[in-house]
């Protein structure tokens, strides 16, 4: 019971930590607010998968790194599509092509992390990363969505 008590302390101040140091890095920015409304997101997100996860100490040493260069990689991948929805659709057919390359990209990315994952968490919790980065995704739009009502009827 001690030491359930200690493991739990231990990720809660790791959440807390992480939160506050991220935090503390979008009040020193001053930039875009889409930068700060990011910055937000990707601390609830840490939160809300810490907990899902519930990582050791020792777990989340080696997953945040991997992680952190997972989300790196799926962003880079994100932007290039949106880039390329943005774009002049003059030549339909090399844009096709280039949307098919870009999602075998991200199927890529997505097996490659996987593997890496399992190396530094049991297979059921990188099973739970992916359900929980869904949750997490349905969650802030319903979250946006409220918001948009909200804004809308005052």
């Amino acid at each position: 019971m001690k030491i359930e008590y200690k493991q739990s302390y231990i990720k809660i101040a790791t959440s807390i930590l992480l939160m506050v140091l991220f935090s503390y890095a979008s009040i020193g920015q001053r930039g875009d607010m889409r930068e700060r409304i990011k910055e937000k997101i990707k601390v609830e997100k840490i939160g809300y998968i810490t907990s899902e996860l519930d990582l050791s100490s020792d777990e989340a040493t080696k997953f945040w790194p991997v992680y952190n260069e997972y989300e790196a990689k799926k962003e880079s991948n994100r932007e290039q599509l949106q880039d390329l929805y943005n774009k002049d659709q003059s030549d339909a057919g090399q844009s096709l092509n280039q949307y098919l390359k870009l999602k075998e990209e991200e199927y890529l990315i997505e097996k490659t992390y996987i593997e890496k994952f399992k190396k530094v968490l049991p297979p059921k919790k990188v099973l739970k990363l992916l359900t929980s980065e869904k949750k997490f995704k349905e969650e802030l739009i319903k979250k946006v969505k409220q918001r948009m009502r909200k804004d809308r009827d005052f």
